[in-house]
């Protein structure tokens, strides 16, 4: 696939300016150039000294990085990729290229949350892929937040943001769980109160719906009605454990 992208090193007739990158001479067109890019527009419109220069020196650039813009920019289009996006990320910032960065973002959206990503996004303003950052980090515990490597690095705002999305996530649970405390205690207050009434099923013996302690059928109908219920309680706890 490398063929099909055009060889800007190659000597080209119709190239108006030369980019000098690490010693390596460029062969582009400032049309091209400038329809991307204010920034490049505005060096070869205004009154900078690179309008009327033929050779431009791109000085702390990588000649590999750029070439990969320019293949970003003159047809066949490149795609973003793993290999690339954190390349090209950077020069589309500074050169304000932002069709390429707009490509950037969206590739990124597709790659899964994490902290490293989160910095990258808050460098270069990635808001979407910020806000699902955001998303991942507010999962994670304090300890866990502090641990990471890229934690020190996030800014303050971002924090903050993190840190309250995580408080009303504890929030939520805790009223969660209150609720399902309450109604957990009103069933086990329920089992509880029918022992209390002394109240059992009918004996065919002596003919009570109250419990007859002098009467065996009773007391073992009781035992029965004890086992039941010990086992809807531990089945109500079962079903509803705490969330804290």
């Amino acid at each position: 696939m490398e063929g099909c992208y055009p060889d800007f090193t190659v000597v080209d007739e119709m190239a108006s300016v030369t980019l000098v990158i690490e010693g390596h001479r460029l062969y582009v067109h400032r049309e091209v150039l400038a329809a991307w890019s204010p920034v490049f527009r505005a060096m070869f419109v205004q009154d900078f000294k690179e309008k009327s220069m033929a050779e431009i020196e791109l000085p702390g650039k990588k000649v590999e990085d750029f070439v990969q813009l320019l293949h970003c920019i003159y047809p066949p289009i490149q795609e973003i990729t793993d290999s690339n996006v954190f390349h090209l990320l950077p020069l589309t910032e500074e050169y304000q290229i932002s069709e390429v960065k707009k490509r950037c973002e969206e590739y990124l959206l597709t790659r899964p949350g994490s902290m490293e990503l989160l910095i990258t996004a808050q460098t270069y303003g990635l808001m979407s892929v910020l806000e699902k950052c955001i998303e991942f980090a507010r999962k994670k515990t304090l300890p866990e937040l502090q641990k990471d490597a890229f934690f020190k690095s996030i800014h303050p705002e971002n924090v903050i943001q993190i840190l309250m999305m995580r408080c009303g996530d504890l929030e939520d649970k805790l009223e969660q769980s209150r609720k399902m405390v309450t109604e957990r205690d009103v069933r086990l207050y329920g089992c509880i109160n029918e022992f209390a009434s002394g109240y059992g099923s009918f004996c065919t013996e002596c003919k009570s719906r109250r419990i007859n302690d002098t009467c065996f059928n009773c007391l073992k109908m009781f035992r029965d009605k004890v086992k039941t219920k010990c086992d809807e309680v531990r089945q109500i706890r079962n079903q509803m454990p705490l969330l804290l």
